[in-house]
């Protein structure tokens, strides 16, 4: 938002990580196991969060349902 042209304010939202999550995923790696990020968000979201994990995989805008047949 400005005020004749100056910034008054700024909405900012985005989740944070867990700190041990990169290094989560960092260890399975390692040990040759399959790393799948699974997220209802968008695309950009989804792709954003992989990369800031370290995953190369990921599906974008799944339904709960999704996430439940990939785990069945």
């Amino acid at each position: 938002y400005s005020i004749d042209g100056v910034i008054a304010g700024m909405l900012v939202y985005g989740s944070r990580f867990r700190a041990e999550a990169e290094e989560l995923v960092a260890g399975m790696h390692r040990l040759g196991v399959r790393v799948l990020l699974v997220s209802g968000d968008s695309r950009r979201t989804t792709d954003f969060a992989a990369a800031a994990l370290g995953v190369s995989e990921s599906i974008a805008s799944a339904t709960p349902g999704d996430k439940a047949q990939l785990v069945d």
